[in-house]
């Protein structure tokens, strides 16, 4: 690819060669390393790719060997510059697209958030604003280590974050020690704690001193890993360490109930196949209309699904524009009576679908019971599970002293 790119900026011809002597001026080539490619044999003449420096070169070989050539046509852009070289106003407007495109690569237009779960992208990016960063903003403003420094700050649930600026565009990547809403009195941030009442079934302490021990039953806040070691010297006395994040493995069982109901008399979507698609787009934040070009769709009922495509010139040079894709997807409501088979499957599917929501991905169901009750205009299901799962999380709010142990 950068050898294609290098041809075309440095320019080149291709020629037809004909002579007696064809072959042993290819020989002749080789042997002044005259570089040339594409060569393609045609009966009466040879056709190939040579530099203009490489055709200079060439003219000795040529008259010793008694072969003659023709360009057949020129390539690349000192030849497009030359054939174009009358045209002020386009020669103007490259500069100027060049010059704005250097000018566009000086400020960030895209700011990417990944790792987050307890914290919102609008929780971030609101944060960074107030820091006065934000899409449109000149890179060289941006210090890194500095912001860095301030997010954890004030993000206390945040353990890990990295910042890099790449071309136009942003990278926030963070890792989270915390889960939302979960606090413990008795414990200090760097500390696992549990997240539900539940019997431990395996715990691995790879950095602290494990609280608990296989068959134990915890409580919602109980200290399951110490950040604290219990390391002695030889006198019996308590060395003092400094306390490090806790980390480990510690897995339970608990129950789990789930309900879902669906009643007898139900509405049924059903989707047309009919689908309209509207485009608009967005320059440095300002939405141009699409109801200006297209109007919109004439369906009764219809699910509106939206996809935004940053424009740019590759993944990290992003650019201030976004196009916008609405998809317009028709369908129809019938008011359907479910026998009771029907609405049992429906219900049942509706139950596993509540499942897979609620449970978190980590988790193995042991058991499952599902028990149905029949009322005179719905059922309803509840599935009464068994539950294997990691339970153990860091506490927002904890105090920083360690007890003595």
């Amino acid at each position: 690819m950068l050898l294609v790119l290098w041809k075309d900026l440095k320019g080149y011809v291709r020629i037809n060669i004909s002579g007696f002597s064809k072959e042993r001026l290819l020989n002749l080539l080789a042997a002044n390393n005259i570089y040339a490619w594409d060569i393609v044999y045609n009966g009466r003449f040879i056709t190939l790719c040579v530099t203009v420096a490489g055709l200079k070169k060439m003219r000795p070989a040529l008259k010793k060997t008694g072969c003659h050539f023709k360009i057949v046509s020129k390539i690349g852009l000192p030849f497009y510059i030359f054939r174009h070289r009358k045209r002020g106003a386009f020669a103007a407007g490259f500069i100027l697209f060049l010059v704005l495109i250097f000018i566009m690569s000086q400020f960030i237009w895209l700011i990417d958030i990944d790792g987050n779960t307890g914290l919102s992208d609008a929780d971030i990016l609101a944060y960074l604003k107030t820091k006065g960063i934000y899409t449109g903003v000149l890179k060289n403003k941006i210090n890194v280590d500095s912001l860095k420094t301030d997010i954890r700050h004030n993000f206390p649930q945040i353990s890990w974050i990295s910042i890099v600026k790449r071309g136009t565009r942003l990278l926030v990547e963070l890792n989270e020690n915390v889960e939302s809403g979960f606090t413990a009195n008795n414990a200090r941030p760097n500390d696992i704690i549990c997240k539900y009442d539940c019997i431990i079934t395996q715990i691995t302490a790879q950095n602290g001193t494990p609280c608990v021990k296989v068959g134990d039953t915890v409580k919602t806040g109980d200290v399951l890993i110490r950040s604290a070691f219990d390391i002695k010297d030889d006198s019996g006395q308590n060395v003092a360490v400094p306390p490090a994040n806790s980390v480990g493995i510690v897995r339970g069982k608990r129950y789990v109930s789930i309900v879902a109901q669906v009643p007898y008399n139900c509405e049924l979507k059903t989707y047309t196949g009919k689908i309209k698609n509207i485009y608009s787009i967005s320059i440095f934040g300002i939405d141009f209309n699409y109801r200006f070009f297209k109007t919109l769709p004439k369906f009764k009922y219809y699910d509106t699904f939206n996809k935004n495509i940053q424009l740019g010139l590759g993944v990290d040079h992003p650019l201030p524009a976004v196009l916008k894709k609405t998809v317009y997807k028709e369908y129809t409501i019938q008011k359907v009576f479910l026998t009771r088979s029907r609405a049992e499957n429906a219900v049942q599917k509706l139950l596993n679908k509540k499942i897979l929501s609620t449970l978190p991905y980590s988790a193995s169901v042991l058991d499952k019971k599902i028990n149905f009750t029949y009322d005179p205009d719905k059922i309803t299901a509840k599935a009464e599970l068994l539950v294997e799962d990691d339970i153990g999380g860091n506490p927002i709010n904890g105090t920083n002293e360690i007890s003595d142990r």
